[in-house]
């Protein structure tokens, strides 16, 4: 307990000790001086030494010695005993000492908060430091390093307050010159943005340029996204991921300028490729239109610019390719125009050769000897220019008709009055077939004397009779009158409004084989009798072409004066056809009384019927007999959709490929016979199962038809003895060949030939027939097509003369004599020596030819053939085939 108490006073001694300083006097007293004390005093004095890390200081140097001087002198005082003496030293020592850990714990303090303010120093350093882009550095960052080093100098000296201000200084210096790089970062990255974005927008016009229509391709939608996703960004000043999707949308506005680019480049090609095919198809066209070597200037130019258009196409430069194939097809279809003119000019000097060669000279050096001389001079000299001569030459050429007019009126005036009187001996009575036959005659004989005119209107005001008789060469045509009106024609979609507005008559009958027979002296009829008849002769004409009716019309107008003999055009025919009906048929619609007006199959075997006699059926109210069934009857117009529109006399489309025929026949079911039904058929096929009906009209009313669209015949080919083959030319029967030789078109060589040939077909045979009998089997009508298919051969054209031959042929003999003829023309297609206008068109040919001759080989295989010769051919044909 004495020692507790004890204790506790030295403490109080020491507080007030320290209280008082080091070197001051000690404002209370000190306790009793005893070794016991004293010793105590110097324990406090060791522990609060103990607590002095370090001596060396500088701020700690004088205390420490002074404490030092202190303890020497207490323990001096302890050996001496004094007691009182030691207690005082070791109690200052003891201050001394407790005052020098109190300033090593306080600049130990200010050591640490300068080495933390130094840490802060240099990671304000680095940061800053990282901020800049370059080595410039703003004034504040030099005065930061300033106090950074005079900072580390202070820390070596321990001045650590000084220290610890200074690297406060230097934070604030670095955190100043880091703003300042921050936003000259930012500023920075605000114009690498701005750039970036700058290029997009670039590469986004020209990829704009590059597209001629509203299209994009997918790349250019996805650049556009990416650069409003970068404008959105920007927006937030997030300049880094802005600058990287400008950057992203630039690149994806290239690749859409790419797909652009090449989009156009296809384009560009296709245009290319598009105006070469329209260069070459006007190139086909212009020399389909030569007749002859001769060329014009344009077509050479054009076939100049063609090659140039070419190269230019194999470099792919296909703007300028285009451009020369432009070139190129306008410069054919001018060569068109040139060679149109010089054609035309030919055709021109043909006309008025022929004109002058027909005229009698005489009489008009009797009658016009001047105006002769004058038209004469006008037509030989011809301008330079192709066209203007061509012009200056039919106007020529038109003269000397007048001219011809007028001096065969002044010629013929005497010859003439007899004829007038019995014209208007037929106009007094009102017999309007004898008016118009003396009118045609007056035609003839005084075209141009004045009193026509009131001739033509006086025989037109003669009434037209109901009916009336036509007497052509030993038979007789009865025709029925139709006169003008309305009707609704077609049905469904192609239903529209016609008016007829001429009269005219229609045959009551389809034409009979023994009119034909009377006209043309054959009958190609395939039906030549049928046993549920009495008289054959009153069966219908069948197995005929279009083009075959042409010649029986011309056979009759030649009969014929006055009047024209011409095929009804569809809109007569279903006008007539209907005869006021509206309905399916000319009765109305009631399937079940078509038997009692029409030949047609009722029950589903149809080879058992045939035609029969015509007008043994009921007529329709007009008095017309087999408007239905029976054959089926041609009409004068091309095939094509009827007009959506109300028409005035139509006369159908202006071409086509084929021909109209009406009416339905004996092997057709009811519903191909309504008054709407079509068909259509090439001019030159033949079908066993098509005739005709007749219309007559006046020549007025013909000539009032012919305005409208003239009667269209395919064109003749000049046919002689050697533009025949070889091969073919000795298949044909030496009469025959002399008749082609003796005409120069087919149309007549028909004709020629027409007498030549016998109406019977070759025997049945299970071989081949001899070239005789083989010629016997072609009927006149066919003839054009087998002249056609011989000069296409002669002319190497392999393909069109199958295409020729497979018109005149059908299924005319037996396989195996066919085989033979059909083998003859696959050679020929494989030995084709025709030439086409470039390598490609050649290798498309030779393609077309073998791929054709390929199939008539597979054809022939199909077949029961019995021939060994037929055989034999055929193997060897096949060889040839790739």
């Amino acid at each position: 307990m004495n020692m507790i108490a004890k204790f506790a006073g030295l403490l109080l001694v020491v507080v007030v000790l320290l209280a008082a300083g080091c070197g001051g006097e000690p404002e209370v007293k000190l306790p009793p001086a005893t070794p016991d004390n004293s010793t105590e005093a110097r324990n406090q004095m060791i522990a609060a030494l103990g607590k002095i890390r370090t001596s060396d200081a500088p701020y700690l140097r004088e205390l420490v010695k002074r404490g030092r001087d202190l303890e020497k002198a207490g323990d001096e005082a302890m050996a001496a005993k004094n007691y009182t003496k030691a207690l005082s030293s070791f109690t200052q020592a003891c201050k001394c000492y407790q005052q020098a850990v109190d300033k090593q714990t306080e600049m130990e303090a200010k050591r640490d908060a300068a080495i933390a303010m130094k840490k802060q120093t240099e990671a304000a350093l680095e940061a800053a430091n990282s901020a800049f882009r370059t080595d410039a550095r703003p004034e504040s960052f030099v005065t930061a390093g300033k106090n950074a080093k005079e900072a580390d100098v202070a820390m070596t000296s321990e001045d650590f307050a000084k220290a610890l201000e200074l690297f406060t200084r230097a934070v604030g210096g670095y955190k100043a010159a880091q703003a300042e790089a921050d936003k000259l970062l930012r500023a920075e990255k605000t114009r690498v943005a701005l750039a970036a974005k700058k290029d997009a927008e670039t590469e986004r016009m020209a990829a704009n340029a590059v597209f001629k229509t509203d299209a994009r391709p997918e790349s250019f939608a996805s650049a556009g996204t990416t650069e409003k996703e970068a404008e959105e960004a920007l927006a937030k000043e997030d300049f880094d991921r802005a600058k990287e999707l400008f950057v992203r949308a630039a690149e994806r506005y290239r690749i859409a300028q790419a797909d652009g680019n090449k989009l156009l480049r296809d384009e560009l090609s296709r245009a290319a490729y598009a105006k070469k095919k329209e260069a070459e198809d006007e190139r086909l066209t212009a020399q389909a239109a030569f007749k002859n070597d001769t060329r014009p200037e344009s077509f050479v130019t054009a076939g100049n610019c063609f090659k140039e258009g070419e190269e230019a196409l194999a470099k792919e430069e296909f703007a300028r390719a285009k451009d020369l194939f432009t070139r190129a097809a306008a410069s054919f279809k001018a060569a068109q125009t040139d060679i149109e003119k010089i054609y035309r000019l030919d055709a021109a000097r043909a006309a008025w050769a022929k004109l002058l060669a027909e005229a009698d000279a005489p009489m008009l050096e009797r009658q016009a000897a001047a105006e002769f001389a004058k038209v004469k001079s006008q037509a030989e000299s011809a301008a330079k220019d192709p066209g203007q001569a061509a012009d200056q030459v039919t106007a020529a050429t038109t003269a000397l008709k007048d001219l011809i007019a007028k001096a065969k009126t002044k010629e013929n005036l005497p010859k003439a009055a007899p004829v007038v009187m019995r014209l208007e001996s037929a106009l007094r009575t009102g017999q309007w077939l004898q008016a118009h036959g003396a009118l045609g005659e007056l035609e003839q004989l005084v075209p141009d004397d004045p009193r026509m005119a009131d001739f033509r209107k006086k025989a037109e005001a003669v009434a037209w009779p109901n009916a009336l008789t036509l007497d052509v060469g030993g038979t007789t045509i009865d025709f029925v009158l139709i006169r003008p009106g309305s009707f609704t024609m077609g049905e469904g979609k192609e239903a529209h409004q016609v008016t007829l507005t001429k009269p005219y008559f229609m045959s009551k009958c389809e034409v009979m084989q023994k009119q034909w027979l009377k006209v043309m002296g054959s009958n190609p009829s395939s039906r030549r009798y049928n046993r549920h008849v009495t008289d054959y002769d009153l069966l219908p004409l069948d197995n005929v072409s279009w083009v075959a009716c042409q010649g029986f019309l011309a056979k009759l107008n030649e009969k014929l004066t006055g009047l024209k003999v011409v095929l009804p055009t569809e809109a007569q025919w279903e006008y007539a056809c209907r005869a006021g009906s509206t309905g399916k048929y000319c009765f109305g619609n009631d399937v079940e009384l078509l038997k009692d007006y029409a030949w047609f199959p009722l029950e589903r075997s149809w080879r058992s019927h045939d035609t029969q006699q015509v007008g043994t059926k009921k007529p329709n109210a007009w008095g017309l007999h087999d408007m239905h069934g029976n054959v089926s009857e041609y009409c004068s117009d091309w095939y094509g959709p009827l007009p959506a529109t109300a028409q005035e006399d139509p006369q159908g489309p202006a071409s086509s490929s084929g021909r109209v025929l009406r009416g339905g026949s004996s092997r057709d079911y009811a519903h191909s016979l309504t008054t709407t039904f079509r068909r259509e058929v090439m001019p030159v096929n033949v079908l066993e199962n098509a005739g005709l009906r007749l219309v007559l009209v006046t020549d007025a009313i013909a000539a009032y038809h012919a305005s409208l669209k003239p009667t269209e015949v395919p064109a003749a080919a000049v046919v002689t003895t050697a533009a025949l083959p070889a091969a073919l030319s000795e298949t044909i029967p030496a009469a025959i060949a002399a008749a082609m030789t003796s005409t120069s078109s087919v149309a007549a060589a028909t004709t020629a030939v027409a007498s030549l040939t016998t109406p019977s077909m070759p025997p049945a045979t299970t071989g081949p027939v001899s070239p005789d009998d083989w010629m016997k089997g072609i009927p006149p009508n066919a003839l054009p097509a087998f002249v056609k298919a011989q000069a296409d051969a002669k002319a190497g054209k392999g393909l069109l003369a199958m295409r020729s031959w497979r018109a005149f042929w059908g299924n005319r003999l037996r396989d195996p004599t066919r085989g033979h003829v059909e083998l003859e023309f696959a050679e020929l297609l494989l030995t084709d020596t025709s030439k086409e206008a470039n390598a490609a068109a050649e290798a498309q040919k030779k393609e077309q030819n073998i791929r054709e001759a390929g199939m008539i080989v597979r054809t022939i295989r199909t077949r029961n053939v019995t021939d060994m010769g037929l055989l034999n051919r055929l193997e060897e044909t096949a060889k040839k085939l790739p």
